[in-house]
């Protein structure tokens, strides 16, 4: 090869070089935190969906998360929608014999007893409920 046919190729070595560090390294970098972050999710972790969903992990078997949205309301998602841990709780709760939570946790919700004897006192119908309760309804901000 001659000087000028070298000359020639320096340019393109020297774009392939910036794309290589611009573009591929920094996305192989990030492809492979993400693949670590997925890696180690856990029970316990709080995390975000790629819907925008905050949640704790409760079970992870493969490629399933079972999440929790709130108390008593549970999903299950493919490990890869995961988008973000944003921390952990500090004490999962311990499941109780015949896989009912832990009596503490489970004290501060609404009983059905109390629910039905106040919608039996108040003689009102189950829709109307939440706003007796001081609550939103749902569909209203």
């Amino acid at each position: 090869m001659t000087s000028q046919q070298l000359a020639g190729l320096i340019p393109l070595l020297v774009f392939f070089v910036l794309m290589y560090l611009l573009f591929w390294r920094p996305q192989m970098v990030q492809m492979r935190r993400r693949r670590e972050m997925l890696a180690a999710l856990r029970p316990g972790d709080r995390v975000v969906t790629i819907g925008g969903l905050h949640a704790t992990i409760l079970e992870v078997k493969d490629d399933v998360l079972v999440l929790e949205l709130a108390p008593n309301v549970r999903v299950r998602a493919d490990r890869t929608a995961v988008q973000a841990v944003r921390g952990r709780v500090a004490a999962m709760p311990e499941r109780a014999a015949g896989g009912r939570q832990d009596p503490v946790r489970h004290a501060n919700r609404h009983r059905p007893a109390e629910v039905h004897a106040l919608r039996q006192q108040a003689q009102v119908s189950p829709r109307e409920l939440p706003a007796l309760r001081g609550e939103h309804a749902q569909g209203q901000v």
